[in-house]
């Protein structure tokens, strides 16, 4: 589902700074959990570690489901950098989304 959106919301030139994950039981009762993150992004790969998490803490009942959604909000213009490129990492992550992007 986030590789989905995430496409869209590349497309959309956006970057998404809240992710909500929503989980519906087979008795239609609902259950979510939210975590906004400290930057905007519009990388799938910076959502993963997030996921598996969020999930386990929306789903409170042992009970089988019928519904999970994945939802974006707190939505950007763009992608917002707030530091300079100088660090590894910080390249390392413009080197991920240009390779979302297909470019090579």
């Amino acid at each position: 589902m986030a590789d989905g959106l995430m496409v869209k919301v590349r497309e959309d030139g956006k970057s998404v700074r809240t992710v909500t994950v929503r989980v519906r039981y087979n008795d239609m009762a609902e259950d979510q959990r939210s975590e906004s993150l400290a930057e905007p992004t519009d990388l799938e790969s910076d959502l993963y570690s997030r996921l598996r998490p969020m999930l386990k803490q929306a789903w409170k009942r042992r009970v089988s489901l019928r519904l999970v959604s994945l939802k974006f909000s707190n939505l950007y213009d763009g992608f917002v950098r707030t530091e300079l490129p100088l660090d590894s990492d910080t390249q390392q992550h413009e080197t991920r989304r240009a390779l979302s992007r297909g470019d090579r």
